[in-house]
């Protein structure tokens, strides 16, 4: 295990449905790599069950915290607020809808420390076009 800290940003809007899974995949990426860590989820004032179970996975994990927005303030404003409430070494970024596979999430928290700054990028851009395209 390295000895270094990392604090994950995870946005979250409308994501009732993907939360728990982008958590859990976070924590098993995490797992075995990192001293400490911390998980900061923003619930961008969601109107589902997003902020009551990212709550419920933050009773039972107490690196798990969870910031509700009391009005939707956007990627980038949780981006920032979480560079902000940030206090561990490295600072990553991984979106709420868990669109990344565990196994890219871990490859890519493998890469921290190596470089000044890790930028993951999509290799098969064609399903992130937008359908009207």
């Amino acid at each position: 295990m390295r000895e270094m800290t990392l604090s994950v940003i995870i946005p979250a809007f409308n994501e009732e449905k993907n939360i728990a899974n982008t958590i859990d995949n976070v924590i098993a990426a995490i797992r075995g790599h990192f001293t400490e860590y911390e998980i900061l989820v923003f619930d961008d004032h969601s109107t589902d069950s997003t902020g009551t179970i990212a709550d419920e996975l933050a009773k039972s994990n107490i690196s798990v915290k969870v910031v509700h927005n009391f009005t939707n303030m956007g990627f980038a404003f949780n981006y920032k607020e979480g560079l902000r409430l940030a206090k561990y070494q490295y600072v990553g970024m991984i979106p709420g809808d868990n669109e990344i596979s565990d196994k890219s999430i871990k490859e890519i928290f493998d890469c921290i420390g190596k470089a000044d700054i890790v930028i993951p990028y999509t290799v098969n851009s064609n399903i992130r076009l937008c359908p009207d395209r």
